[in-house]
């Protein structure tokens, strides 16, 4: 057998075909680079849902930015983002019964774009150009799911900038970003309490198999 096919996710490798679902789960993190996760596969602890949310209004119907705008709440541990939905609400009283479809259907093509960008270390631009908001999120739901999720530690948080591209027809106008989070249910892993390397640690010492030169690349 060729050795360098024995890898992790490599067939006749851990995490690879032949392996059950378990320990192939274990693997998977750990090929994504994401040994705390892998850790808490390992344990058997499950994940629970939250929620971020991104919001700002435009208060008056001009051109402008919205730069900056952070989520309501902080990201503690390691966080899988698997959905995005975005919606903007015209802050007013319907006046008719009609107002409720033109409504959504300004959402869609209401001119708000986003620039989305990750503050902290790594310090990704996900979408460093404005691009449409309903675009974003359905491109964001399409693929998210292709690597597991988009990954983000506790040393990141969410940062928006919004842009109204053309004049708004109502003012104030709202836009919220809502991402639907998964992490551990367990407070061990919040902050650096387990480092990289620790949770590398205590799989092998749960009987999995890390290449060296794995364990190296987490400590440098």
């Amino acid at each position: 057998m060729d050795e360098s096919k024995t890898g992790i996710g490599y067939p006749g490798g851990p995490g690879g075909p032949g392996w059950g679902s378990y320990e192939a789960g274990v693997y998977n993190w750990l090929r994504m680079g994401y040994p705390r996760l892998a850790l808490a596969a390992a344990q058997g602890i499950p994940l629970v849902p939250y929620y971020l949310n991104v919001r700002t209004t435009f208060d008056n119907p001009d051109v402008n930015i919205m730069p900056e705008v952070g989520s309501d709440t902080k990201i503690v541990s390691d966080t899988i983002i698997d959905a995005a939905i975005g919606k903007v609400t015209r802050d007013r009283t319907p006046l008719g019964v009609f107002d409720p479809q033109s409504d959504f259907y300004y959402g869609i093509q209401s001119g708000i774009e986003v620039k989305v960008n990750v503050v902290g270390m790594p310090r990704p631009a996900i979408s460093n150009k404005f691009t449409p908001l309903s675009n974003f999120c359905d491109m964001f739901n399409g693929d998210s799911h292709a690597n597991g999720g988009w990954i983000l530690t506790y040393q990141q948080q969410l940062q928006i900038d919004f842009f109204a591209r053309i004049q708004l027809s109502n003012f104030p106008t709202t836009v919220i970003m809502t991402f639907r989070c998964w992490t551990p249910d367990t407070t061990k892993f919040d902050g650096s309490q387990v480092t990289d390397s620790d949770a590398l640690r205590m799989l092998v010492e749960c009987g999995y198999v890390i290449p060296d030169c794995y364990c190296l690349a987490c400590k440098s």
